[in-house]
């Protein structure tokens, strides 16, 4: 059986890995409204172009800075994971040499 992660939290993808926001933290705390203030919505979709000192996104052609402390809060649909279970074996040139 093969499994791939379909949903995490923003602060665990890697750079090149895009998705979609599902949620954020609830419409009455600091942190929504500090993503609100930072052009995050849900339903956006996401490229995550650089994960440090900051979280660097690319969302509708716009680059956003996300603290890690706000990512942590924030839940997204993973389009492309490299994240696999079982892992995908690899391939490597020894293996294509035929003798």
């Amino acid at each position: 059986m093969f499994y791939t992660i379909s949903s995490a939290n923003l602060s665990l993808l890697q750079p090149g890995e895009q998705g979609k926001i599902l949620s954020l933290p609830p419409s009455h705390t600091k942190e929504y409204a500090a993503l609100t203030e930072l052009g995050i919505a849900l339903n956006q979709h996401l490229v995550v172009l650089k994960r440090h000192p900051r979280l660097v996104l690319e969302i509708n052609q716009q680059r956003k800075v996300i603290p890690f402390h706000l990512s942590t809060k924030v839940r997204v649909r993973v389009f492309d994971s490299r994240i696999r279970y079982p892992p995908t074996p690899t391939i490597t040139s020894e293996a294509l040499i035929i003798p």
